[in-house]
């Protein structure tokens, strides 16, 4: 696997036989809990947008993320 893989997963994990090891929660690489966290706000813009309040959640994300970095820079 290249240094530069993430590693992502949809969760649930299945604890007694896990589909990853858990030492790879450790792993720089394991991006599944971002993945996770990101998924709060993909789910927030939605609502956001459904209620005309979009603006708002866009806002309290940049201010949240704005020193994140990119992961794709330089991979793609």
């Amino acid at each position: 696997m290249r240094e530069y893989a993430a590693i992502m997963h949809p969760f649930p994990r299945n604890g007694r036989d896990p589909e990853i090891p858990f030492e790879i929660d450790n792993d720089p690489r394991a991006m599944y809990f971002e993945q996770s966290h990101n998924g709060l706000w993909v789910r927030a813009a939605l609502l956001g947008y459904l209620f005309n309040v979009d603006g708002k959640v866009y806002s309290e994300h940049e201010k949240m993320f704005a020193r994140k970095h990119d992961y794709n820079l330089g991979v793609l």
